[in-house]
């Protein structure tokens, strides 16, 4: 018999790039994130995903749970 996770890898349900980030966002933090990130620099974007990845796995449910977006 093998041990399985109780929840699966984060990474599974969220994609690490500004699309996956933002989907995983409500309104007005999705604006947050955007306006952050386009006002980034080349070498400051990484820190921004890697900051609001974060974020988002802090605060998101765990896989099978509704997210922010469900209704």
């Amino acid at each position: 018999m093998t041990a399985q996770p109780m929840h699966p890898h984060e990474s599974e349900r969220m994609p690490r790039n500004a699309e996956g980030i933002a989907a995983a966002l409500t309104g007005a933090q999705r604006m947050e994130f955007y306006r952050e990130l386009l006002a980034a620099t080349p070498e400051q974007a990484k820190g921004v995903l890697l900051r609001w990845t974060r974020r988002c796995r802090r605060t998101s449910p765990p896989a099978g749970f509704p997210g922010p977006r469900a209704a």
